[in-house]
């Protein structure tokens, strides 16, 4: 599976074959069939693992060592684009490749978009417990929220600027502030 993501972020997911993948994992095509039923299958499995993993490497974060909420949330953001920065095989697999093999609906994409949703929950629930300015949002928005950075980052990757992906932190911060760092989250004003 960490050979997917590699092939596929040299090749693209629509060049890239399992002749590829067995080459790079030195496996038999035999063992990959004995694991896989084809290349889409290894991409949705690649897709899955690679995910998880991506959640379980966001360093965690200790409310207590910061001064207020958009520190906090910078910090966040900045570990989980550092993350993607340093592992593009993983970034291109999770944002852009998921998209050119058809997976954008896929259970496994909406699990991995449901757990960073939830990364993205509990960040936010953090900073409340110091800050009363934050409002932590409905899963749905964070699910919102989420499919906005996606955006932001597949545009980064699609112009090659992976390298790049931290210096979005400010922007990022900038989006998910707009939804919880709110004195009043209800938009009619009302109390």
């Amino acid at each position: 599976m960490d050979s997917m993501a590699a092939v596929i972020y040299e090749k693209g997911y629509a060049a890239t074959t399992v002749a590829d993948v067995v080459a790079h994992a030195r496996v038999s095509r035999r063992t990959f069939y004995e694991h896989f039923k084809d290349k889409r299958d290894c991409m949705i499995g690649s897709y899955s693992a690679v995910g998880k993993m991506l959640v379980a490497t966001i360093p965690p974060i200790d409310p207590a060592t910061f001064r207020d909420a958009h520190e906090l949330l910078h910090t966040g953001v900045e570990n989980f684009l550092h993350v993607l920065a340093t592992h593009p095989s993983v970034a291109y697999s999770q944002f852009v490749a998921v998209h050119e093999a058809g997976l954008t609906t896929s259970p496994q994409r909406l699990a991995t978009q449901d757990a960073i949703a939830r990364e993205l929950l509990s960040l936010t629930d953090r900073a409340a417990q110091f800050d009363a300015n934050v409002h932590v949002p409905s899963h749905l928005i964070a699910i919102a929220l989420v499919g906005s950075i996606d955006v932001l980052i597949v545009r980064t990757i699609a112009m090659g600027q992976m390298r790049r992906l931290p210096e979005m932190a400010p922007t990022l911060v900038e989006l998910i502030g707009a939804v919880v760092l709110n004195k009043n989250p209800d938009p009619h004003g009302s109390e």
